[in-house]
């Protein structure tokens, strides 16, 4: 009845959502496996059943409902990359088939954008309905949840995209042109290497070899980048950091500080790989200043 991709998806659905809650903040009221009482009925109308409390829901009523009304509603079972049903579908069910469809045409149908634009949707619903905020934090994980559910299904076979054996700068045996990212666990490389491949493909370009990169594969926004303390967009790598004398940490702590609670701590070669492929960083070339001052390369945003 069910094809492949729901009947795994919507484990990890339900794996979200959880059994019966009535939070006063809900706008869904009583709800149960992520189904509202509302949309529990109306869906029992269209059967020609009589209306029943949503704390009796059985879990394959749950799973039907779900199919009928968020997994073909929201148009993901015609998705064939998993990973891009699984986010339209669960934002369906977690906002409504509308909300869901609308966003995903906005991202271009990409999965990465649609997961930062879903961030973005959230945080414009609080700001709209600041009693939402309660929700806030179980929202922000469960979208972490979604990418490393997303990665879970390359890393453990559910779905292998053709490109899926091609080596990248990720990959420890990469040689080619570009400068292989190193000092990553596995988990985080893995991750990167995914989302690499993943906005390579969707931008029809080859995903081995020296392939360009036309988004940089990381979490962190770096255009437009501002430290809070010094007011410019100088960024500081671990490197830089490392080769501070005592008194340049010193009087650089505050800004190291400062961007440590923005932006984090990159390493060089995330820095590079953000500045060869447009994404939002430029690297200023060592210098002497005009008072004799050396002054080491660095990269700043843009």
């Amino acid at each position: 009845m069910y094809d492949k991709n729901f009947e795994k998806i919507v484990q990890l659905v339900f794996g979200s959502e959880g059994g019966f809650s009535n939070h006063p903040n809900d706008r869904g009221g009583r709800t149960n496996y992520g189904v509202t009482q509302s949309t529990y009925n109306g869906w029992r109308r269209k059967k020609g059943l009589s209306v029943k409390d949503v704390f009796y829901i059985t879990k394959e009523e749950a799973k039907q409902l779900y199919y009928e009304e968020f997994w073909k509603a929201s148009g993901a079972d015609k998705l064939t990359d998993p990973r891009e049903a699984y986010i339209l579908f669960d934002m369906a069910v977690n906002s409504s088939p509308y909300e869901a469809k609308k966003l995903f045409k906005q991202s271009n149908e990409n999965f990465y954008k649609f997961l930062k634009n879903r961030k973005i949707f959230y945080k414009n619903l609080i700001d709209r309905r600041p009693d939402q905020k309660v929700f806030e934090k179980g929202w922000m994980s469960r979208l972490k949840q979604v990418e490393d559910n997303a990665n879970s299904m390359i890393t453990n076979g559910f779905y292998t995209p053709s490109y899926a054996n091609s080596i990248t700068p990720f990959d420890e045996e990469y040689s080619g042109e570009l400068k292989r990212v190193d000092n990553l666990d596995s988990y985080e490389r893995e991750r990167l290497k995914n989302k690499y491949q993943y906005l390579l493909n969707k931008s029809s370009i080859q995903t081995g070899g020296a392939a360009p990169i036309p988004v940089l594969p990381h979490q962190v926004e770096y255009s437009g980048y501002v430290n809070q303390e010094t007011g410019d967009g100088k960024i500081f790598s671990r490197e830089l950091i490392s080769q501070m004398s005592g008194d340049e940490y010193t009087s650089s702590e505050p800004a190291i500080m400062a961007q440590l609670r923005s932006i984090g701590i990159p390493y060089e070669s995330d820095l590079e790989l953000a500045s060869i492929s447009g994404g939002g960083l430029v690297y200023v070339k060592p210098y002497t200043r005009s008072d004799g001052t050396e002054v080491r390369g660095y990269y700043r945003s843009v």
